[in-house]
Protein backbone atom coordinates (compact mmCIF):
# COMPACT_ATOMS: atom_id res chain seq x y z
CA UNK A 1 0.00 0.00 0.00
CA UNK A 2 1.41 3.37 -0.98
CA UNK A 3 1.07 6.59 0.94
CA UNK A 4 -0.46 9.72 -0.51
CA UNK A 5 1.98 11.79 -2.60
CA UNK A 6 0.98 15.27 -3.66
CA UNK A 7 3.02 17.25 -6.19
CA UNK A 8 3.76 20.88 -5.31
CA UNK A 9 5.40 22.88 -8.06
CA UNK A 10 7.09 26.25 -8.29
CA UNK A 11 6.44 28.88 -5.65
CA UNK A 12 4.00 26.60 -3.80
CA UNK A 13 7.00 24.85 -2.28
CA UNK A 14 8.79 27.18 0.08
CA UNK A 15 12.09 26.86 1.91
CA UNK A 16 10.19 26.82 5.21
CA UNK A 17 8.79 23.42 4.23
CA UNK A 18 12.23 21.81 3.99
CA UNK A 19 14.69 20.60 6.60
CA UNK A 20 18.16 22.02 5.81
CA UNK A 21 20.83 19.36 5.41
CA UNK A 22 24.20 19.02 3.70
CA UNK A 23 22.52 17.50 0.68
CA UNK A 24 20.23 20.49 0.28
CA UNK A 25 22.97 23.11 0.43
CA UNK A 26 24.55 24.30 -2.81
CA UNK A 27 28.05 25.62 -3.38
CA UNK A 28 26.99 29.04 -2.21
CA UNK A 29 25.27 27.67 0.86
CA UNK A 30 21.76 28.29 -0.48
CA UNK A 31 18.91 25.87 0.20
CA UNK A 32 17.63 24.09 -2.88
CA UNK A 33 13.90 23.67 -3.26
CA UNK A 34 12.72 20.27 -4.41
CA UNK A 35 10.06 20.54 -7.11
CA UNK A 36 8.03 17.79 -5.51
CA UNK A 37 7.06 17.69 -1.86
CA UNK A 38 5.94 14.39 -0.36
CA UNK A 39 3.10 14.77 2.12
CA UNK A 40 2.31 11.86 4.42
CA UNK A 41 -1.33 11.93 5.53
CA UNK A 42 -2.14 10.52 8.97
CA UNK A 43 -5.15 8.71 7.57
CA UNK A 44 -2.93 6.88 5.06
CA UNK A 45 -0.35 6.03 7.69
CA UNK A 46 -3.06 4.53 9.91
CA UNK A 47 -4.55 2.63 6.98
CA UNK A 48 -1.12 1.20 6.12
CA UNK A 49 -0.57 0.02 9.69
CA UNK A 50 -3.96 -1.68 9.90
CA UNK A 51 -3.38 -3.31 6.53
CA UNK A 52 -0.05 -4.75 7.73
CA UNK A 53 -1.79 -6.14 10.81
CA UNK A 54 -4.68 -7.66 8.81
CA UNK A 55 -2.25 -9.40 6.45
CA UNK A 56 -0.27 -10.70 9.45
CA UNK A 57 2.95 -9.08 8.26
CA UNK A 58 3.99 -7.94 11.74
CA UNK A 59 5.30 -9.71 14.81
CA UNK A 60 3.11 -10.20 17.93
CA UNK A 61 4.93 -7.34 19.68
CA UNK A 62 4.44 -5.05 16.67
CA UNK A 63 0.75 -6.01 16.55
CA UNK A 64 0.34 -4.87 20.15
CA UNK A 65 1.99 -1.53 19.33
CA UNK A 66 -0.21 -1.03 16.27
CA UNK A 67 -3.39 -1.83 18.19
CA UNK A 68 -2.40 0.47 21.05
CA UNK A 69 -1.77 3.24 18.53
CA UNK A 70 -5.13 2.65 16.78
CA UNK A 71 -6.88 2.68 20.19
CA UNK A 72 -5.20 6.02 20.92
CA UNK A 73 -6.32 7.42 17.56
CA UNK A 74 -9.86 6.16 18.17
CA UNK A 75 -9.98 7.79 21.59
CA UNK A 76 -8.45 11.17 20.73
CA UNK A 77 -8.49 11.56 16.94
CA UNK A 78 -11.40 9.37 15.78
CA UNK A 79 -11.85 11.27 12.50
CA UNK A 80 -8.46 9.98 11.34
CA UNK A 81 -9.34 6.31 11.73
CA UNK A 82 -10.31 5.08 8.25
CA UNK A 83 -12.34 2.00 9.31
CA UNK A 84 -11.82 0.77 5.78
CA UNK A 85 -12.28 -2.91 6.70
CA UNK A 86 -14.83 -4.57 8.95
CA UNK A 87 -11.98 -6.56 10.48
CA UNK A 88 -10.45 -3.45 12.08
CA UNK A 89 -13.71 -2.46 13.80
CA UNK A 90 -13.06 -4.79 16.77
CA UNK A 91 -16.67 -6.08 17.09
CA UNK A 92 -17.70 -2.56 18.11
CA UNK A 93 -21.24 -1.77 16.89
CA UNK A 94 -20.50 1.94 16.45
CA UNK A 95 -17.35 1.27 14.42
CA UNK A 96 -19.07 -1.42 12.34
CA UNK A 97 -21.88 0.98 11.51
CA UNK A 98 -19.37 3.69 10.62
CA UNK A 99 -17.94 1.24 8.10
CA UNK A 100 -21.50 0.58 6.84
CA UNK A 101 -21.97 4.33 6.47
CA UNK A 102 -18.86 4.56 4.29
CA UNK A 103 -20.12 1.67 2.15
CA UNK A 104 -23.56 3.25 1.72
CA UNK A 105 -21.95 6.49 0.57
CA UNK A 106 -19.71 4.60 -1.84
CA UNK A 107 -22.70 2.79 -3.33
CA UNK A 108 -24.86 5.88 -3.81
CA UNK A 109 -23.58 9.42 -4.18
CA UNK A 110 -26.86 10.85 -2.92
CA UNK A 111 -27.08 11.92 0.69
CA UNK A 112 -27.80 9.03 3.04
CA UNK A 113 -31.17 9.52 4.68
CA UNK A 114 -31.36 9.75 8.44
CA UNK A 115 -33.88 8.21 10.81
CA UNK A 116 -33.94 5.43 13.41
CA UNK A 117 -31.61 3.68 10.95
CA UNK A 118 -29.69 5.45 8.16
CA UNK A 119 -30.55 4.32 4.65
CA UNK A 120 -29.84 4.84 0.97
CA UNK A 121 -32.75 6.81 -0.52
CA UNK A 122 -34.11 5.66 -3.89
CA UNK A 123 -37.04 6.87 -5.96
CA UNK A 124 -39.17 4.00 -7.19
CA UNK A 125 -42.93 3.44 -7.11
CA UNK A 126 -42.63 0.33 -4.91
CA UNK A 127 -39.91 1.29 -2.40
CA UNK A 128 -37.92 4.31 -1.21
CA UNK A 129 -35.19 3.01 1.10
CA UNK A 130 -32.35 0.50 1.18
CA UNK A 131 -30.83 -0.34 4.55
CA UNK A 132 -27.33 -1.67 5.30
CA UNK A 133 -26.49 -1.91 8.98
CA UNK A 134 -24.47 -3.88 11.51
CA UNK A 135 -25.87 -5.96 14.34
CA UNK A 136 -24.03 -7.33 17.36
CA UNK A 137 -25.07 -10.15 19.65
CA UNK A 138 -24.40 -9.02 23.19
CA UNK A 139 -22.13 -11.11 25.42
CA UNK A 140 -20.77 -13.09 22.47
CA UNK A 141 -17.40 -11.80 21.26
CA UNK A 142 -17.13 -11.80 17.50
CA UNK A 143 -20.87 -12.41 17.02
CA UNK A 144 -21.80 -9.64 14.65
CA UNK A 145 -23.37 -9.60 11.22
CA UNK A 146 -24.24 -7.18 8.43
CA UNK A 147 -27.81 -7.03 7.12
CA UNK A 148 -29.11 -5.63 3.84
CA UNK A 149 -32.80 -4.79 4.06
CA UNK A 150 -35.46 -3.73 1.55
CA UNK A 151 -39.12 -3.11 2.41
CA UNK A 152 -41.22 -2.74 -0.75
CA UNK A 153 -44.91 -1.96 -0.24
CA UNK A 154 -44.29 0.18 2.84
CA UNK A 155 -47.32 2.38 2.07
CA UNK A 156 -50.66 1.56 0.43
CA UNK A 157 -49.62 3.17 -2.86
CA UNK A 158 -46.25 1.39 -2.86
CA UNK A 159 -47.97 -1.92 -2.09
CA UNK A 160 -50.36 -1.49 -5.03
CA UNK A 161 -47.36 -0.98 -7.31
CA UNK A 162 -45.28 -3.78 -5.82
CA UNK A 163 -47.85 -6.58 -5.95
CA UNK A 164 -48.86 -5.63 -9.49
CA UNK A 165 -45.24 -5.97 -10.68
CA UNK A 166 -43.49 -8.68 -8.67
CA UNK A 167 -42.86 -12.12 -10.16
CA UNK A 168 -43.99 -14.62 -7.51
CA UNK A 169 -41.72 -17.46 -8.65
CA UNK A 170 -38.59 -15.30 -8.80
CA UNK A 171 -39.43 -13.70 -5.47
CA UNK A 172 -39.85 -17.02 -3.66
CA UNK A 173 -36.70 -18.36 -5.33
CA UNK A 174 -34.66 -15.74 -3.45
CA UNK A 175 -35.02 -17.95 -0.38
CA UNK A 176 -32.84 -20.53 -2.15
CA UNK A 177 -29.94 -18.05 -2.23
CA UNK A 178 -29.93 -17.11 1.48
CA UNK A 179 -32.47 -14.29 1.25
CA UNK A 180 -35.12 -14.04 3.95
CA UNK A 181 -38.71 -13.00 3.20
CA UNK A 182 -41.10 -11.84 5.94
CA UNK A 183 -44.67 -10.49 5.92
CA UNK A 184 -44.62 -6.77 6.70
CA UNK A 185 -48.31 -5.88 7.04
CA UNK A 186 -49.10 -2.57 8.72
CA UNK A 187 -51.67 0.20 8.71
CA UNK A 188 -51.34 3.97 8.31
CA UNK A 189 -53.37 7.03 9.22
CA UNK A 190 -51.40 10.03 8.02
CA UNK A 191 -47.99 9.55 9.72
CA UNK A 192 -49.20 7.17 12.43
CA UNK A 193 -48.39 3.52 11.89
CA UNK A 194 -49.51 0.28 13.52
CA UNK A 195 -47.82 -3.03 12.73
CA UNK A 196 -49.88 -6.22 12.58
CA UNK A 197 -49.09 -9.63 14.04
CA UNK A 198 -49.24 -11.79 10.91
CA UNK A 199 -49.10 -15.55 11.47
CA UNK A 200 -49.58 -16.44 7.80
CA UNK A 201 -46.61 -18.22 6.22
CA UNK A 202 -44.70 -15.94 3.85
CA UNK A 203 -45.43 -18.04 0.74
CA UNK A 204 -49.16 -17.94 1.48
CA UNK A 205 -48.92 -14.23 2.27
CA UNK A 206 -47.33 -13.55 -1.12
CA UNK A 207 -49.83 -15.71 -2.98
CA UNK A 208 -52.73 -13.98 -1.21
CA UNK A 209 -51.70 -10.45 -2.17
CA UNK A 210 -50.91 -11.53 -5.72
CA UNK A 211 -54.40 -13.01 -6.07
CA UNK A 212 -57.68 -11.21 -6.69
CA UNK A 213 -59.00 -12.22 -3.27
CA UNK A 214 -57.64 -9.15 -1.48
CA UNK A 215 -58.03 -5.50 -2.43
CA UNK A 216 -55.37 -2.98 -1.40
CA UNK A 217 -57.48 0.04 -0.50
CA UNK A 218 -58.35 2.26 2.46
CA UNK A 219 -60.51 0.74 5.17
CA UNK A 220 -63.69 2.61 6.19
CA UNK A 221 -66.19 1.96 8.99
CA UNK A 222 -69.67 0.70 8.17
CA UNK A 223 -72.88 2.69 8.65
CA UNK A 224 -72.79 1.97 12.38
CA UNK A 225 -69.23 3.29 12.66
CA UNK A 226 -67.73 -0.16 13.15
CA UNK A 227 -64.64 -1.70 11.53
CA UNK A 228 -65.45 -5.16 12.88
CA UNK A 229 -66.27 -6.69 9.49
CA UNK A 230 -62.76 -5.74 8.28
CA UNK A 231 -60.98 -7.08 11.34
CA UNK A 232 -62.92 -10.38 11.29
CA UNK A 233 -61.96 -10.91 7.64
CA UNK A 234 -58.27 -10.20 8.30
CA UNK A 235 -58.22 -12.40 11.43
CA UNK A 236 -59.82 -15.29 9.51
CA UNK A 237 -57.01 -15.07 6.98
CA UNK A 238 -54.31 -14.96 9.73
CA UNK A 239 -53.22 -11.51 8.55
CA UNK A 240 -53.77 -9.87 11.96
CA UNK A 241 -54.33 -11.15 15.48
CA UNK A 242 -57.57 -10.63 17.40
CA UNK A 243 -55.81 -8.04 19.56
CA UNK A 244 -54.69 -5.96 16.57
CA UNK A 245 -58.10 -4.57 15.66
CA UNK A 246 -58.44 -2.08 18.51
CA UNK A 247 -54.88 -0.84 18.07
CA UNK A 248 -55.37 -0.30 14.36
CA UNK A 249 -58.76 1.34 14.87
CA UNK A 250 -57.21 3.80 17.33
CA UNK A 251 -55.27 5.32 14.41
CA UNK A 252 -58.42 6.85 12.93
CA UNK A 253 -60.09 10.12 13.87
CA UNK A 254 -63.73 11.15 13.83
CA UNK A 255 -63.28 13.58 10.95
CA UNK A 256 -61.00 11.25 9.01
CA UNK A 257 -62.08 7.70 9.81
CA UNK A 258 -60.19 6.00 6.97
CA UNK A 259 -57.21 3.70 7.59
CA UNK A 260 -54.74 2.72 4.85
CA UNK A 261 -53.66 -0.90 4.63
CA UNK A 262 -50.05 -1.51 3.56
CA UNK A 263 -49.27 -5.18 2.86
CA UNK A 264 -45.52 -4.79 2.51
CA UNK A 265 -42.77 -7.37 2.44
CA UNK A 266 -39.48 -7.54 4.33
CA UNK A 267 -36.59 -8.77 2.15
CA UNK A 268 -33.24 -9.18 3.89
CA UNK A 269 -29.82 -10.70 3.29
CA UNK A 270 -27.26 -11.32 6.04
CA UNK A 271 -23.50 -11.74 5.96
CA UNK A 272 -21.79 -13.33 8.95
CA UNK A 273 -18.82 -11.56 10.56
CA UNK A 274 -16.42 -13.94 8.82
CA UNK A 275 -18.05 -13.49 5.40
CA UNK A 276 -18.29 -9.69 5.62
CA UNK A 277 -14.73 -9.29 6.92
CA UNK A 278 -13.25 -11.49 4.18
CA UNK A 279 -15.22 -9.84 1.36
CA UNK A 280 -14.29 -6.40 2.65
CA UNK A 281 -10.64 -7.36 3.05
CA UNK A 282 -10.64 -8.58 -0.56
CA UNK A 283 -12.10 -5.25 -1.68
CA UNK A 284 -15.30 -6.75 -3.13
CA UNK A 285 -17.91 -6.16 -0.42
CA UNK A 286 -19.34 -3.05 -2.13
CA UNK A 287 -19.77 -5.01 -5.37
CA UNK A 288 -21.36 -7.84 -3.38
CA UNK A 289 -23.95 -5.49 -1.85
CA UNK A 290 -24.81 -4.01 -5.25
CA UNK A 291 -25.22 -7.49 -6.71
CA UNK A 292 -27.57 -8.52 -3.90
CA UNK A 293 -29.67 -5.37 -4.35
CA UNK A 294 -29.91 -6.11 -8.08
CA UNK A 295 -30.81 -9.74 -7.40
CA UNK A 296 -33.76 -8.77 -5.18
CA UNK A 297 -35.11 -5.76 -7.05
CA UNK A 298 -35.02 -7.59 -10.40
CA UNK A 299 -37.95 -9.68 -9.17
CA UNK A 300 -40.22 -6.65 -9.47
CA UNK A 301 -38.29 -4.69 -12.10
CA UNK A 302 -37.03 -1.67 -10.14
CA UNK A 303 -33.24 -2.00 -10.13
CA UNK A 304 -31.28 1.11 -9.04
CA UNK A 305 -28.85 2.59 -11.58
CA UNK A 306 -25.91 2.10 -9.22
CA UNK A 307 -26.34 -1.68 -9.55
CA UNK A 308 -25.66 -1.72 -13.28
Amino acid sequence: MTLTIESKRGSEVGAWQLMPSAASLGEEGQIKEDSQAVILAWRDIISTLTDLELRELVSPAERVLIRDFIDYVEAYHSKLNPFDHFAVCRDDIDLLNRRCEAIRREIASTEVGQGPLPFIPVEFPSYKRIYLNANVEQDHAGSWWITLGLYPGDTMTQAQQFWSKVNTGQLLALQNTDWRLDPNLHFWHYYNRQDANTSLAVAEYIELWKSDDMTIASIWPDGAGSYRHHWDCLVDRNLISRDDGELIEALSTENNPWISIAPGLGISYTWSAEQAAQLDRDGVFVCEVKERIREATETWGEVPDFCS
